[in-house]
């Protein structure tokens, strides 16, 4: 995907391995993802997504925010002196509200979220749980791989801390 007149051009693919549950050996895959080249006919914006369902009902919650997030980012975005922080922040909590509304039972289960949004030559990561964002940089005939992300995930002491705080 070319982002308009920026001179960058994208390349992406997924893969999707279904998690191993040796009490459940047919359990269905969780993952879920979104690409969408040109968000609302922007060529210089793309947007992808990755959402990975965890309990008895993750499959149907990482399907939800797959669904919801990107038009609610966009909907956030049309929002006088939003940024894409804010707009990020927005959508993440609109979609937390709206799972708990649906038909079915989040309460113990959910998806993490990793995001990648492009808009003319800005990048923006988003991330919640513990999926990651890696960028490939081609140099000479090797591909450098850059971590974009961090996990977020109680086992780093920062976050640790965060929950401890928030009780």
């Amino acid at each position: 995907h070319r982002l308009g007149d920026s001179g960058i051009t994208l390349r992406y693919a997924y893969l999707s391995q279904r998690g191993y549950y040796p009490e459940d050996l047919h359990k269905s895959n969780q993952d879920a993802f979104r690409i969408t080249p040109s968000i609302g006919g922007e060529s210089s914006s793309f947007f992808a997504g990755v959402f990975d369902g965890h309990g008895a009902e993750g499959d149907t919650c990482s399907a939800y925010v797959r669904d919801t997030f990107e038009p609610r980012l966009r909907k956030a975005m049309d929002e006088p002196n939003s940024d894409l922080q804010v707009a990020h922040t927005t959508a993440f909590a609109e979609c937390n509200v709206g799972m708990h509304e649906q038909d079915f039972d989040d309460s113990m289960s959910g998806t993490t979220a990793i995001t990648a949004y492009f808009r003319d030559r800005q990048l923006v990561i988003a991330n919640i749980g513990d999926s990651r964002a890696i960028m490939g940089e081609k140099k000479g005939q090797r591909v450098i791989a850059h971590s974009l992300s961090m996990d977020q995930t109680p086992y780093r002491a920062d976050e640790r801390a965060r929950v401890k705080k928030a009780g």
